[in-house]
């Protein structure tokens, strides 16, 4: 089995990199290829540079005959609350800076890890 995972600014497949600002939203492009038929269970880690998850997505799905499985994804960092932003200074948590990791797991295993950096 093989995976891609490439991230974007715009959902039109444009902007590819790696590095990406606050408030950007983030689009992720996953391909699977080689699954076999039936029934499979992807998970994605959203790690921040800490290594808390910030998010986690779900997708359930049938592969069919050609092993292929392509699909978008679109993650946006939450803003700190407006208390927090008076006190802080600042619309996101210094936490959020850093490099961050996608973990990729299908049927229960770990397939790969995919790394982007917010600054």
């Amino acid at each position: 089995m093989h995976s891609s995972l490439r991230f974007y600014e715009t959902r039109q497949y444009q902007g590819e990199g790696q590095v990406f600002h606050p408030g950007q939203t983030i689009y992720a492009y996953l391909v699977l290829e080689g699954l076999g038929q039936g029934e499979q269970n992807l998970v994605i880690d959203w790690l921040d540079p800490s290594g808390a998850v910030q998010e986690q997505v779900h997708e359930q799905f049938r592969a069919d005959r050609t092993g292929v499985f392509q699909r978008m994804f679109v993650f946006k960092l939450s803003r700190l609350g407006m208390f927090s932003r008076i006190f802080a200074g600042s619309s996101y948590s210094p936490r959020f800076l850093g490099a961050w990791t996608c973990c990729l797991f299908l049927n229960g295993r770990s397939v790969k890890e995919y790394a982007f950096t917010i600054r």
